[in-house]
């Protein structure tokens, strides 16, 4: 008779961790494009939900209770928001997911450059 152990393996898939340095590749007067380091984490990644809102208006005027616009969800690395006021500044930000569910919140901020300028 032969007897054998019988094990049940369950791998326990967590949230990632934030992503990591969110950089602006290009920005123009009404888009910017950004980058992002993937979080270093143990559970594979499947995308990344990006929002955004403007909170200083021509670099001069602070924007009071801001909104956050969703850009949606993107399944690489960067993304461009387009449709931005010209030299203002917005916080962008990126949240990792996975089955386990969402990570932990990163956010930058970006500007936009001015109407007419190169």
């Amino acid at each position: 008779m032969w007897i054998y152990n019988a094990f049940i393996i369950h791998i326990l898939q967590t949230e990632p961790d934030s992503v990591g340095s969110i950089m602006v590749t290009s920005a123009a007067a009404t888009e910017v494009n950004i980058t992002w380091v993937p979080p270093n984490s143990r559970c594979p990644v499947e995308g990344y939900y990006i929002e955004y809102e403007l909170t200083n208006l021509d670099m001069c005027q602070t924007v009071d209770n801001p909104t956050r616009i969703s850009y949606g969800f993107v399944d690489g690395t960067s993304a461009t928001i387009k449709g931005l006021v010209p030299f203002s500044m917005y916080s962008v930000f990126i949240v990792a997911t996975n089955q386990a569910g969402n990570g932990t919140e990163a956010e930058a901020s970006v500007e936009t450059g001015e109407a007419g300028k190169y």
